[in-house]
């Protein structure tokens, strides 16, 4: 019985180290393609694919995992180990079923940041899409933080915020010693000094998670776009 523990401890320490390895991966590859230039066409792709690519490898990961535990094992062993493991399962459901739903919506396309929603009875403009739940910004200024879930059965009213043409949002992470203050103002006269940045509009700033700040410009021309991203990391240093 003591070897058995001693086995499963192992196997189970292992399974936790790939699975820290694969989370290290996943942010890695995220801050990789919020770091390389591309076209709004392409980022909106890799926007759309990126949670569907994550979610493919995590379940990759738990079935691989699964076969791990209980490969081998006596019948009682695998017996507990997989009634831990439908615990745990049960446990998380809730945000799983976040997760699943905000996959299926994103790869779908039924809303993008900037875009004015009404969902229910909360009306306003998508700030944020995270992996369990999407932040909007209501008409009083308030921000509602909506898992997916509760918008995944309901009807989504939708109109873009902008022009798709000029519309751009992008992700970068704050040098060390800026502060949150200084690179809004730092991108903001960067982007009105930008001849192909649109004098109509400031860009928009919204501070994520690790330090990284999620920036919407807003150009004369959807191709000069990038151009403007160019020149904001330049100004910021990134």
């Amino acid at each position: 019985m003591i070897d058995t523990l001693r086995e499963v401890g192992i196997d189970a320490l292992v399974v936790l180290g790939a699975g820290l390895a694969m989370a290290l991966l996943l942010r890695f590859t995220r801050a990789v393609l919020d770091a390389v230039p591309m076209s709004r066409g392409r980022r909106v792709l890799a926007e759309r694919l990126r949670p569907l690519g994550a979610s493919v490898v995590v379940a990759l990961y738990v079935i691989f995992a699964t076969v791990w535990l209980l490969h081998g094992r006596d019948r009682t062993a695998a017996l507990s180990i997989a009634v831990v493991l439908g615990v745990i399962a049960a446990a998380s459901w809730t945000s799983l079923r976040d997760v699943v739903d905000g996959v299926y919506l994103r790869a779908a396309r039924a809303f993008a940041i900037g875009d004015r929603v009404q969902v229910g009875g909360l009306q306003g403009r998508i700030q944020r899409l995270g992996y369990r739940f999407v932040q909007i910004e209501t008409t009083d200024g308030e921000l509602a933080m909506l898992p997916y879930r509760a918008i995944a059965g309901q009807a989504i009213l939708r109109s873009p915020g902008v022009d798709r043409t000029s519309f751009h949002v992008f992700r970068v992470r704050l040098p060390a010693g800026v502060s949150i203050a200084d690179a809004r103002q730092t991108i903001r006269e960067t982007a009105l000094l930008c001849h192909w940045s649109s004098i109509a509009r400031e860009p928009q700033v919204v501070a994520g998670d690790e330090g990284a700040l999620e920036v919407t410009v807003f150009a004369v021309h959807a191709d000069r776009a990038p151009d403007i991203e160019h020149a904001l990391r330049r100004a910021l240093g990134v």
